[in-house]
């Protein structure tokens, strides 16, 4: 009963998507969409992360605070994405033209990753990869590599 209006609405092609829907109902639009069962959502800036959901057409109704260059970048990229559609449409309803100028032509912030590699780490990727083992086995392994052999044997192990 919670959601007859949303099965009504998918029945007709048209959905909403929104961070407040529990999580299957977000699942249903989401694959009903990749299935072309849906010719339109109606959503909030939490479906531009992360999700699979081309669309032909990204509308933009309302001058949010939260879209910056980041968001409108992301949202926008859904549509007419590679494989799918030719081309991709952008519309813009309720915007000042001065903001819509401002996401449009900004360049976007420079993205740096936090990751930090020791050589435990590298070693454990290339456990988990099978190259030392590979390296070890073709004989193309340096010396410093075949001292680490036992370690690779007693951590092979634990993988």
């Amino acid at each position: 009963k919670k959601y007859d209006w949303l099965v009504r609405a998918l029945q007709r092609g048209i959905a909403c998507h929104h961070s407040g829907m529990n999580r299957k109902a977000r699942m249903a639009v989401e694959t009903l969409f990749r299935m072309k069962h849906v010719g339109a959502v109606f959503c909030t800036g939490t479906l531009a992360l992360g999700i699979n959901m081309p669309s032909k057409t990204s509308v933009f109704v309302g001058d949010a605070v939260y879209i910056n260059a980041m968001n409108f970048r992301q949202m926008s990229g859904r549509a007419g994405r590679r494989g799918f559609d030719r081309r991709g449409h952008v519309v813009f309803f309720g915007m000042r033209s001065e903001k819509i100028l401002r996401l449009t032509r900004s360049a976007l912030p420079s993205l740096c990753g936090n990751l930090v590699l020791s050589n435990s780490t590298v070693l454990r990727l290339i456990m988990r990869q099978g190259v030392l083992q590979s390296l070890l086995e073709e004989n193309k392994a340096t010396p410093a590599l075949r001292k680490l052999e036992p370690r690779y044997a007693r951590g092979a192990a634990r993988l």
